[in-house]
């Protein structure tokens, strides 16, 4: 029986994950697709099938809620350090986009808090300057 969240849109279906995670993938840009292959590919010769799987359906599903500026500076670092080397998987990936998403958020807030918002925009009413 798969179940699907109310929130996020998770599946445990396992044919409709892949399907759902193929088809958001095919939208990324090329930029990202690239090194989130090479990092799939070299994993799948160190990794079990099954953890694989499941950890790239969960990376799949946060990057699709998060803003791509966010996952490519994540994508870029962790490619960058090699983290793949060192044994950390998609989950670390996942986790790295995360804790940015969510640093990024407290530094918006903060500077909000220090600067405020920017003023309303002024418009020209009927043709007067």
């Amino acid at each position: 029986m798969s179940h699907r969240c109310q929130a996020c849109g998770y599946t445990t279906n396992p044919t409709k994950q892949a399907k759902e995670v193929k088809e958001y993938f095919g939208d990324l840009p090329s930029q990202l697709q690239e090194p989130l292959k090479k990092i799939y590919f070299y994993l799948k010769k160190r990794t079990q099938a099954d953890a694989l799987k499941r950890d790239w359906v969960k990376l799949v599903y946060v990057v699709e809620v998060t803003s791509l500026d966010v996952v490519t500076l994540s994508v870029a670092t962790y490619m960058k350090n090699e983290y793949h080397k060192a044994g950390k998987g998609f989950n670390y990936l996942r986790v790295m986009i995360l804790n940015l998403t969510k640093e990024y958020q407290q530094k918006k807030e903060a500077e909000l808090s220090r600067f405020g918002s920017n003023p309303p925009t002024i418009g020209v009413k009927n043709g007067n300057k």
